[in-house]
């Protein structure tokens, strides 16, 4: 409690220091991931200012707020490389088919890393192909019921039929018979892509989901229900993204522009000569 003595925090220039330098390490950082630390920072300087260890709270002082998420910054993944990954995954071992099975299971469905390792034997029923997100562990607190693909219900099963029945109910686990968490799963997914050489994270699949979703012919509001979003306001950010996508595809894939551009000659406005 001595550190933070109100006239040695307040004279002492490394704290603000110490914040700028924390704060331009993430500045190449996405907003969500710039935004979690600041939350936090400015949560914890509000607390020491309303008990008299701080008189201001320092990231005011400096000026440092949250950044925006305009939803540019959502990176989904091509198809080139998300076949490059399912062939790296060795899916004869455990850990392999584990990882198979989360990667279709977050390609199928959309769901959260979290709402994914909280997935017990009893919120799947692979008969009726579903999986139940429990509201519990739904980021809104609503709970949902997602359809899975033959295939990736598949996956899961065989991931069940490998799992002692000593670790217990979980779906996903480590070898050592704990439940799998989102840093394991993160770290998993780094290892692959030094593999192929393209960064995947749990995330992207996720974003991957919705852009293909939507670029296949999906409905935005069955989207929204099958991502977990509380409003339109996030979905609508991958309906914009797959509508670039679609139009950036057509610039390279529009048979009239192949047919027709060696024919076409940039002129001047209204230089068409008359026969």
């Amino acid at each position: 409690m001595a550190y933070f003595c109100v006239n040695l925090v307040i004279t002492n220039p490394k704290l603000y220091d110490a914040l700028i330098e924390y704060f331009k390490s993430k500045a190449d950082k996405q907003p969500a991931t710039y935004n979690r630390p600041y939350s936090n920072l400015h949560a914890f300087f509000e607390f020491c200012v309303a008990q008299s260890y701080l008189r201001s709270n320092p990231l005011k002082d400096l000026g440092l707020k949250k950044r925006k998420d305009d939803g540019e910054t959502v990176r989904h993944v091509d198809e080139s490389t998300l076949e490059k990954l399912l062939k790296a995954i060795d899916k004869k071992t455990y850990t392999g088919l584990r990882d198979y099975a989360l990667i279709l299971l977050t390609l199928d469905t959309g769901i959260r890393p979290k709402e994914a390792l909280s997935l017990t034997v009893d919120d799947v029923d692979l008969d009726k192909l579903i999986v139940h997100v429990r509201k519990e562990y739904s980021k809104v607190k609503k709970a949902r019921i997602l359809p899975i693909s033959p295939v990736t219900a598949a996956a899961i099963g065989e991931v069940i039929n490998m799992t002692p029945e000593e670790w217990g109910n979980m779906i996903f686990y480590f070898t050592t018979g704990l439940p799998m968490t989102t840093h394991m799963w993160t770290k998993r997914l780094y290892m692959y892509s030094k593999k192929i050489g393209v960064k995947v994270t749990p995330y992207s699949l996720r974003h991957t989901f919705a852009i293909m979703f939507l670029r296949n012919g999906g409905n935005q509001f069955a989207l929204k229900y099958e991502m977990g979003h509380s409003t339109m306001a996030m979905t609508s950010r991958y309906v914009k993204l797959a509508q670039m996508d679609i139009e950036n595809q057509h610039k390279i894939a529009s048979p009239v522009i192949k047919l027709v551009r060696r024919s076409i000659r940039p002129g001047k406005r209204g230089s068409t000569k008359k026969s």
